[in-house]
């Protein structure tokens, strides 16, 4: 069985060792490295050659969104980066999907939303973590005018949280068919490249 490599990169011991112990109840997930600051990761994460990095925002001195699009514009184009952090402020939160990660999680999430967020992001999608949106999106901010309408945008909402086609399909009782024609009319109204730029894109436009 081929297993999902993780690097995780995090200047707190403590948390290194609880992601590990977070991700050790699925036989196919293995943490291949990891590292305190950011010295040395591009050329680790070469080496190694993981699927998915999970990074702090802050490691030590460092600036892990820098580390994290050096690693999305430099790295192979299947590498997947989820923001593990404590930090949830919205102007972090943009400036992280600007940088192309996959994934920005608190660090309080549970296993099994981790665990999620990891399958998601290899699937193509965007995990972002609920209080996230809140963060970024309560309030009475008004929603930019788009082409989208409330069914569109809920099926990017459900791909943030890590749906699968499948999955959304059975959640809004459409057919897959369905679900992937809406998927491909909203990345082309979006002017994205594909799902995971168009949830990237409704995220930063405070869509949901």
């Amino acid at each position: 069985m081929r297993k999902i490599g993780i690097v995780v990169v995090d200047d707190h011991a403590v948390v290194r060792e609880g992601i590990k112990a977070l991700v050790a109840s699925r036989p196919d997930i293995e943490v291949k490295g990891e590292a305190e600051g950011a010295r040395g990761v591009e050329d680790r994460v070469a080496r190694i050659r993981p699927q998915v990095v999970l990074l702090d925002i802050r490691l030590g001195k460092a600036d892990g969104l820098a580390l994290a699009r050096r690693l999305k514009e430099n790295g192979r184009s299947d590498l997947k980066v989820i923001v593990l952090t404590s930090y949830s402020e919205p102007e972090l939160v943009r400036r992280a999907m600007r940088c192309g990660v996959d994934g920005y999680l608190l660090k309080n999430t549970s296993a099994e939303h981790l665990l999620s967020a990891i399958d998601g992001v290899l699937r193509g999608e965007t995990f972002v973590s609920p209080e996230i949106g809140a963060a970024l999106f309560g309030g009475d901010s008004p929603t930019p005018e788009t082409s989208l309408s409330d069914e569109d945008v809920r099926v990017l909402e459900l791909l943030s949280e890590g749906l699968s086609v499948a999955e959304v399909a059975a959640e809004l009782s459409y057919s897959e068919r369905t679900v992937k024609r809406r998927i491909s009319a909203v990345v082309e109204s979006l002017g994205a490249k594909n799902r995971t730029e168009a949830v990237s894109s409704a995220i930063r436009m405070g869509l949901f």
